[in-house]
């Protein structure tokens, strides 16, 4: 069907408020209806041209000849790649309008993670139409999900732990599994399900250290504990303190957090509640609700630490692997919070604002006053 004969059925489909968003992806040839409210209807092919014009250029820089039919060929074989779907949800409040164009309405992530399903491929969002009943309608054009880390000499992720891993390390299938499973888990769109999947990663890295402890405490559920051995957790770094700029605090054990965000996940599902945890996490839930991809980033930092302790011979799991015992460090009652380091994570309160994180020691018991903050630039940096 012709993009005109598409548009119209997206144009009937879409009463009341609504929101068009706009996907790339293998092609789909007929409608599908989510719900009363929300279908996915195919829009046209996109082509491969752009790739190709690049290429293009490409080949001309490395002075390698090329005509006009090999362009022209190159065109038509990829004109069926890329194909273009449109998702409407129609019907919304004013409210729920303004999360779509957010990016942050519940459903919207599960139906791109449905339509994937059933294209057996991922898609990208590529724009956001709003479409309200009255008034003018915006349009969005999105940025690559992906955003990528800047890394520094500092970061244990280097060039040198790259070229480890690609030949020193080439044979060892569990590295590699962890890498691909991490790889996994930044295509994941639905924070919690990203969350989720860290935390198991985690746990894998940290399978034999549970296994020493289970044998020693064979009645006692130790998969946290031992995560947080192996990070150093309350050994040489004290929970983290998130900042949403310019002064929203929050301070918990993401660990914690995790790992009963993924038992919600594998005992029934939904979202995690206040009344459903202690304390010490209220301001966690307040985070998961505001910004629940500063908790992704530090549980990404925690996994690529391990891998690259793994592949340097180092670290915790390692040596146990290697025939070391665990033990378990002995709790200091009168520790007072305040002077071992600290992760410090900072954004602002928009949807998918960069994140910025530093470890810091401060002698004297004053980190408790230390804050990371950010310029009003600062959303060009971190991740």
């Amino acid at each position: 069907m012709s993009l005109k004969t598409n548009c119209r059925a997206i144009k009937r489909f879409s009463i009341g408020n609504s929101l068009v968003e706009l996907l790339v992806g293998p092609q789909l040839t007929n409608p599908i209806f989510f719900s009363d409210n929300v279908a996915a209807f195919p829009v046209g092919e996109l082509g491969n041209t752009h790739h190709i014009a690049f290429g293009g250029r490409f080949l001309k820089a490395l002075t390698i000849n090329t005509d006009q039919t090999f362009f022209q060929l190159a065109i038509e074989q990829g004109q069926k790649f890329n194909s273009v779907a449109a998702i409407v949800y129609r019907n919304l409040t004013s409210a729920e309008l303004q999360s779509a164009a957010d990016g942050r309405l519940p459903i919207q992530e599960r139906a791109k993670a449905l339509l994937s399903f059933y294209l057996a491929a991922p898609t990208l969002a590529i724009a956001r139409l709003q479409w309200p009943s009255e008034g003018l309608t915006a349009v969005e054009f999105l940025g690559p999900r992906y955003r990528g880390v800047p890394r520094t000499d500092a970061d244990p992720i280097s060039p040198e732990l790259i070229g480890l891993c690609a030949n020193d390390r080439e044979d060892d299938d569990k590295l590699h599994y962890w890498i691909a499973t991490l790889e996994q888990a930044h295509a994941i769109d639905e924070e919690y399900f990203r969350i989720a999947r860290l935390f198991s990663l985690l746990e894998a890295i940290a399978a034999p250290i549970i296994s020493d402890l289970t044998r020693q405490y064979p009645d006692t559920p130790i998969t946290r504990t031992a995560i947080r051995l192996m990070l150093g957790y309350f050994v040489e770094f004290d929970v983290p303190r998130f900042t949403i700029q310019p002064s929203a605090i929050f301070e918990f054990d993401h660990i914690e957090l995790a790992g009963r965000i993924r038992q919600k996940i594998f005992h029934g599902g939904g979202h995690l509640t206040r009344a459903e945890v202690p304390a010490s996490l209220h301001s966690g839930i307040d985070l998961l609700e505001r910004r629940p991809d500063m908790i992704s980033h530090v549980l990404r930092r925690d996994a690529e630490l391990e891998i690259a302790r793994w592949a340097s011979r180092d670290g915790i799991p390692w040596k146990v692997a290697a025939g070391e015992k665990v033990v378990l460090p002995a709790r200091d009652p009168s520790y007072s919070g305040k002077e071992l380091a600290k992760l410090l994570v900072t954004s602002f309160a928009q949807p998918r604002s960069a994140i910025v994180s530093v470890f810091v020691r401060v002698v004297g018991g004053d980190i408790g006053a230390v804050r990371l903050g950010l310029n009003l630039g600062g959303d060009q940096l971190g991740e």
